[in-house]
């Protein structure tokens, strides 16, 4: 009877250890209260708390997208971009449902943004087209890659007009030696010619301010080409979506 009691509370104990064990475990508290520091914009906080869910679970797909969202907006692209590509693994073509497509459509999203704002636009424009093969009809995705395209465009055309830039420096450079030579007669030439070249007061005047309409204009064009960088800028910036919810049905 003695052996019997004893081995009944030993059993106890290890059901209720056990027990203890899997509450513990549970991944679920840590991601909420991210997803709460989250929305509060508190991103640093939020990334604490995901990295803690990540411990307990690490293939817990909410934790580590959720991981990489505070990241992005903490401008740790680096960063994001493995968690995005962890995330796109965890929502792999296994995974059931139209949720788990969408979220990898989503994490492939988020991933051409973070390698677009390194300039990467190669990367960026890979990681848009898968997102848009699991989600064909998603317009953000879609503007995002043209906006890409044109980066990748424009950074080959800075890249063979620097090479014609030095080409033409050099081209100068040889020719200098031509331009001193000639430099003393069309002084002289000048000189002469000075005195016809100066305008009465009104015409002057009236050049003053043909320039300075002008350059009103310009600064018009400027600034409605700045604050259109702008739009697209937070536009491009936007990641998909808000930090995934936990489902409570889930089996821990």
């Amino acid at each position: 009877m003695f052996r019997k009691i004893i081995s009944f509370a030993l059993l106890f104990i290890a059901v209720f250890s056990l027990a203890g064990q899997e509450k513990k475990a549970n991944p679920i508290p840590d991601i909420r209260q991210g997803n709460k520091l989250f929305n509060g914009q508190k991103y640093e906080e939020a990334e604490i708390w995901y990295r803690k869910a990540i411990e307990k679970d690490p293939k817990n797909k909410e934790a580590v997208y959720n991981l990489g969202t505070a990241q992005y907006q903490q401008k740790k692209f680096d960063d994001a971009i493995e968690s995005f590509k962890k995330s796109v693994e965890n929502y792999s073509t296994k995974s059931e449902g139209i949720d788990a497509k969408q979220m990898r459509a989503g994490s492939y999203h988020n991933l051409g943004n973070a390698h677009l704002m390194k300039k990467d636009a190669e990367k960026a424009i890979e990681a848009y087209k898968s997102a848009l093969k699991l989600n064909p009809t998603d317009m953000d995705t879609k503007y995002n890659l043209v906006l890409a395209m044109q980066e990748q465009k424009n950074q080959q055309q800075n890249k063979d007009g620097k090479g014609d830039k030095n080409k033409d420096q050099k081209d100068k450079k040889d020719g200098k030696g031509d331009q001193d030579q000639n430099k003393d007669g069309d002084k002289k030439d000048g000189q002469g010619d000075k005195g016809d070249e100066k305008k009465d007061g009104e015409g002057k005047d009236g050049k003053g301010d043909e320039k300075g309409e002008k350059k009103g204009t310009g600064k018009e064009q400027l600034d409605a080409l700045q604050n259109q960088e702008k739009k697209t800028q937070e536009k491009m910036q936007r990641i998909k979506g808000k930090p995934v919810p936990v489902k409570v049905e889930k089996d821990w």
